[in-house]
């Protein structure tokens, strides 16, 4: 996701792709128990260019096929070690990935016209964020468990509020 300070409107937003809504534009709430995981990376340039562009993509719907194809080539990349690279992309819809790289592009990031916004895994794009210099990592991970969640708790332990004292 994408998150933004809104400055006319105050308070920090999202831009995400989400398969429940489609690309939709929301109030930013970092404790959302979804957010299981999170790591933030802040650029150190101008973005309004790349905001203005993903405008108009808001209200668009989910890329089911694109996110389909793209996890399937993944794993065939993983066990067959194949490099195809056919593109199936649909210009109306979109992905969270997807999204964010044509973000990336929209920007002029360095480097980032490489990038297939259809076949770039949330690996990929991680380690190229993390080595390119416009880029600065501000939160290593931040692990949030909620009751209710059967595999928070096995993953990232009793979160500090249900701890007990010894």
């Amino acid at each position: 996701m994408l998150i933004y300070e809104d400055r006319l409107w105050s308070g920090f937003w999202n831009a995400e792709a989400t398969p429940k809504n489609g690309v939709a534009r929301l109030p930013f709430r970092p404790d959302n128990p979804r957010y299981l995981r999170l790591e933030c990376f802040v650029y150190n340039g101008d973005a309004i260019k790349g905001f203005q562009d993903l405008r108009d993509k808001i209200g668009a719907g989910y890329d089911y096929v694109g996110a389909t194809i793209g996890t399937l080539r993944l794993i065939f990349r993983k066990l067959l070690g194949t490099k195809t690279n056919v593109s199936i992309h649909d210009h109306d819809r979109f992905f969270c990935f997807e999204l964010v790289i044509q973000f990336l592009q929209g920007i002029a990031a360095k480097g980032a016209e490489r990038l297939v916004p259809e076949n770039t895994s949330p690996a990929i794009l991680r380690r190229w964020l993390m080595e390119h210099e416009d880029f600065r990592q501000i939160s290593v991970e931040r692990f949030m468990g909620e009751p209710g969640i059967p595999f928070a708790e096995p993953i990232m332990g009793r979160p500090p509020w249900q701890k007990t004292k010894t």
